[in-house]
């Protein structure tokens, strides 16, 4: 069971550990280093408590495509502390604003995907990006934004506004 692969030429001491993680689309399993597959708490607790397996870990609830954005994103927070990445603002940094932008047609699947992977950090960020993405918009922004359909017609749009005159939001 505590067989991983291990890059080649290194010291044992210097062992890379690497794990297979097996995306639900089928894909071919990802080797992943431990360092990144460790900041995704549903593994690191697996590991912990397992120890590493032979086999690829299957994730069947993460298509593979979502899976690279998130070892993308674990990659580039490797060095980070967890206890420093708790979320009081708003504000995000500018590398993150960049990386959330560029996938942000994804977010949805991204944020269910960090969920099952219990990547906080992730689920944070996208938050904090949909927040301010939703801030000062109207109803109708948001829906398109989201691409949601309105759940009423054009007489219960009517009404709500008669109801509630003192909002200009529309419906």
């Amino acid at each position: 069971m505590m067989n991983v692969e291990q890059s080649g030429d290194r010291d044992d001491a210097d062992m890379l550990l690497l794990i297979k993680l097996l995306p639900s689309d089928g894909i071919e399993p990802l080797l992943v280093e431990w360092e990144i597959a460790a900041r995704m708490r549903i593994l690191k607790n697996m590991i912990e408590d397992v120890g590493f397996l032979d086999e690829a870990i299957p994730l069947p609830n993460v298509q593979g495509y979502v899976l690279k954005i998130i070892l993308d994103y674990c990659e580039m927070h490797r060095t980070d502390d967890d206890s420093e990445l708790i979320i009081e603002t708003l504000e995000m940094d500018e590398r993150d604003r960049e990386f959330i932008e560029r996938h942000v047609k994804h977010i949805y699947r991204i944020m269910l995907a960090a969920d099952y992977l219990e990547v906080q950090s992730l689920i944070d960020l996208a938050s904090k990006f949909i927040a301010n993405r939703i801030r000062g918009k109207t109803p109708k922004q948001n829906r398109e934004f989201f691409r949601i359909e309105s759940d009423f017609n054009a007489e219960e749009a009517r009404q709500i506004m008669k109801e509630n005159g003192w909002t200009e939001a529309e419906f």
